[in-house]
């Protein structure tokens, strides 16, 4: 039957089920092609109809309830021999009847929708589970909307069966089903309650009193994992203008030198790095201005050659290594600036760590990053991660920078193509923002803890 005609005939049987959720179990019960089903709870009939067009002509429904409404029930969808029993589904005459119409028959589908409580769905399954053959299916309906129903499933998941729950997404109402008889799967131990969370805590620190060996942990502890991960460092790394010559003019459109980076560095003796520089015309550029401690940092063997032989630096005024692991002594640098580069980073963490590390205390970070929506919702790995201001200040507090601000291009509705110096600083509460260029720029703590 396909999905829509089953949707017609739950409207057209008024089965009181949402559709989604009855057509996933209805999927999942055409697979033990069931001969025998008993529904604890008809209620109109409806879903007992649903029900029995699973059965074939020989086949047998038993439908149970109190509800003086459901006499008489709502004939089969199929010619199938079907009977109601009314009465208490926990009253020893009302389990009697339904044996005697089984006839020595096994149940293959168990569909418990009662009474509704914990005890009264627990009774259920303990007086009629032991009718349903092994590898049959017991169901419960409102697992999900009705409290003292999710208790008593959970209480049914603690026997370990095989069991199956409805999406959420699809329905608020829950419907579940375990396997009779099957494998029992291995049980975990979950806390209920947070007070049991913390007992457990609480238990495990005091049977583990070694400081020493809580303190630091070498995860990479064996050589081969060593080796694979400096191996897929650097495969990644060469996603990152490794490979290929970046060369770009600096006309005063896109001089990021002038607009950006002058006004902060007003010490001409400074040294200052440059992050992603390419062939190294930036560089240039600064020493060309009076910078003659300016140095860049740039990856790939035809950038180091372009760097030399036309723009004319010399070897020292560009280290050519991962700016996530640079050569330069602790506490040496005036500023860091990095335009552009922050979405290149496998690990921006790691990366502003490190410019913390080199950057002497109370030097400068500058970085000026992308629009984030248009630079990273990409396939390619060329663009990784351009955070938003916010998450971009929540990266700096973490590596050790405070006096955090951000700026954009006028009011950042219009893309920025840099010719008016004029940038405004961003108020915090926009640093939600995705949709803008910004420049960032902060200091390095006084005093930064070992991180």
């Amino acid at each position: 039957m396909t999905d829509e005609k089953l949707r017609a005939l739950i409207e057209e049987f008024d089965a009181e089920q949402r559709p989604e959720e009855v057509t996933w179990f209805y999927r999942r019960i055409e697979k033990i092609k069931p001969k025998v089903i008993v529904e604890l709870g008809v209620r109109t009939g409806g879903n007992s109809k649903i029900l029995s067009t699973h059965l074939p002509e020989d086949g047998l429904l038993i439908g149970v309830d109190w509800w003086r409404r459901c006499e008489p029930p709502l004939p089969p969808a199929t010619d199938c021999e079907i009977h109601f029993v009314s009465g208490d589904s926990h009253a020893s005459t009302t389990i009697e009847r339904v044996i005697e119409l089984l006839g020595g028959r096994e149940i293959d589908l168990l569909f418990i929708d009662g009474d509704h409580s914990k005890e009264g769905m627990l009774q259920d399954y303990e007086d009629y589970g032991p009718l349903v053959r092994q590898g049959g299916i017991i169901a419960v309906h409102d697992i999900y909307y009705l409290g003292p129903v999710w208790q008593a499933w959970a209480e049914l998941c603690k026997q370990g069966l095989e069991r199956y729950q409805s999406p959420w997404l699809l329905s608020s109402i829950g419907l579940g089903f375990v396997v009779k008889g099957s494998v029992p799967v291995k049980q975990f131990r979950v806390a209920d309650t947070s007070e049991e969370v913390q007992k457990n805590r609480e238990g495990f620190y005091a049977s583990h009193d070694d400081a020493s060996g809580w303190q630091h942990y070498d995860w990479v502890q064996t050589e081969d994992a060593r080796n694979r991960l400096v191996s897929e460092w650097s495969r990644l790394i060469n996603t990152q203008n490794g490979r290929d010559l970046d060369d770009y003019n600096l006309l005063p459109g896109i001089n990021k030198i002038d607009k950006m980076l002058l006004r902060h560095v007003p010490d001409k003796q400074s040294k200052v790095v440059l992050l992603g520089t390419g062939t190294g015309r930036e560089v240039a550029h600064l020493k060309n201005l009076g910078y003659p401690n300016s140095v860049g940092v740039s990856l790939g063997p035809r950038n180091k050659k372009f760097s030399t032989e036309v723009v004319g630096l010399s070897e020292e005024d560009i280290l050519f290594e991962d700016m996530h692991f640079l050569s330069l002594e602790n506490d040496s640098v005036d500023t860091v600036a990095g335009f552009q580069v922050i979405e290149h980073a496998l690990s921006p963490l790691l990366l502003l760590l490190e410019c913390n590390r080199i950057l002497k205390p109370g030097g400068a970070l500058i970085l000026q990053t992308p629009n984030p929506t248009t630079h990273t919702g990409r396939e390619d790995l060329h663009h990784l991660l351009c955070p938003i201001p916010l998450q971009m200040r929540g990266l700096l507090l973490k590596s050790g920078f405070e006096e955090i601000h951000c700026f954009i291009e006028g009011d950042g509705s219009r893309p920025s193509d840099y010719r008016d110096h004029h940038l405004t600083l961003l108020p915090q509460d926009q640093e939600h923002r995705a949709d803008i260029e910004y420049l960032v720029v902060c200091t390095k703590k006084n005093n930064v803890q070992d991180r």
